[in-house]
């Protein structure tokens, strides 16, 4: 059965799924700052002005230090955003993390890709 506003709903789910796409949370803080969110559920409320989205994340970044060396962080988890369509787009309005685990201080590899072959 073709509900009337499906083609609505798809083009929503869309425009949440490219607002996690651009997502990246205090890049002018980090000089590497890596944010991936997958596994995104969205779970729309009548109306289809506002959703409850879900998703599994992974978020590595790295701060410049004083001694010119990189430390790293890294932390996965889940995120539980309240998203609202305002002014005709999508926005966070309301977050919580769900904090699954971090590794904090670590440093960065630089040139890391010579262990790989490349």
């Amino acid at each position: 059965m073709t509900r009337p506003d499906y083609a609505a709903e798809l083009v929503d789910r869309i425009a949440i799924y490219d607002l996690y796409a651009r997502y990246e949370r205090n890049a002018e803080l980090f000089v590497i700052d890596t944010h991936y969110s997958t596994g995104v559920r969205i779970d729309f409320e009548p109306g289809l002005q506002a959703a409850t989205v879900k998703s599994k994340t992974l978020n590595i970044s790295g701060m410049r230090q004083e001694d010119g060396s990189t430390k790293m962080a890294q932390a996965h988890g889940e995120y539980t955003d309240r998203v609202e369509k305002i002014d005709g787009d999508w926005k966070i309005v309301d977050r919580y993390w769900h904090n699954q685990g971090s590794t904090l201080g670590t440093q960065l590899a630089e040139g890391s890709g010579g262990m790989l072959g490349n």
